[in-house]
């Protein structure tokens, strides 16, 4: 998908069967082709580097939850998000279209995807696995696979207390129309009490415009 700031900047999402499956991509003779145009086509990585968010899809209830100790790279990177926090994102939208941005163009009719970060607390995260999974399922009946195609929250492999959210709408009006939804509040009332405060972890938020394609 292809970033609504900057038409140089793309995202990359992608599900696999297992790491198995991911390795043999990786060691295929066109996956080798790719890697030498990369090199190429791409910025170097003091400019912008090719960062990566890694999850295990899906997500549940546990009765042990698990920090893992992450990789030395994985420590050093930064998050890829255009958004600090879910809270600025949704004002944005809930402005449009009347006061959408000028990088929101076409907010009724342009299809979006977004990656949100949640990061509970200990003592709530069974509380919001909960409530996301009931979430997940309203919104899909209220909305249906129109307006929302694709909903799946993920859980991070390093620590089953953060969770990465991955929405597609067909439009910045079919998001709005969730926001304001009474069973989005109900989950907005939720979050206040189960997430840990925005100086341990931000509700980081990556927005892109869906599809990519030649300029």
């Amino acid at each position: 998908h292809t970033s609504p700031f900057d038409d140089h900047v793309f995202y990359l999402v992608e599900e696999w069967a297992s790491a198995a499956a991911l390795k043999k991509h990786f060691v295929a003779g066109y996956m080798g082709q790719l890697v030498d145009e990369m090199k190429i086509f791409l910025v170097p990585s003091s400019e912008s580097q090719t960062y990566v968010s890694l999850y295990n899809l899906g997500f549940d209830v546990v009765a042990n939850t698990q920090l893992r100790e992450p990789s030395p790279a994985s420590s050093q990177a930064e998050k890829m998000h255009n958004f600090n926090e879910l809270s600025d994102f949704m004002q944005t939208i809930m402005a449009g279209p009347e006061k959408a941005p000028a990088w929101l163009k076409n907010f009724d009719t342009q299809p979006i995807g977004i990656t949100v970060k949640f990061k509970p607390k200990p003592e709530h995260r069974n509380d919001f696995v909960k409530a996301m999974k009931r979430h997940q399922g309203v919104t899909i009946e209220e909305e249906g696979v129109v307006a929302v195609p694709h909903f799946k929250l993920h859980t991070s492999p390093f620590d089953d207390h953060v969770f990465y959210l991955v929405e597609e709408w067909a439009s910045a009006a079919a998001l709005k129309k969730n926001f304001v939804a009474d069973y989005m509040g109900q989950l907005v009332e939720e979050m206040k009490v189960f997430l840990v405060p925005s100086s341990e972890s931000q509700t980081y938020v990556s927005l892109y415009s869906l599809g990519f394609d030649e300029k």
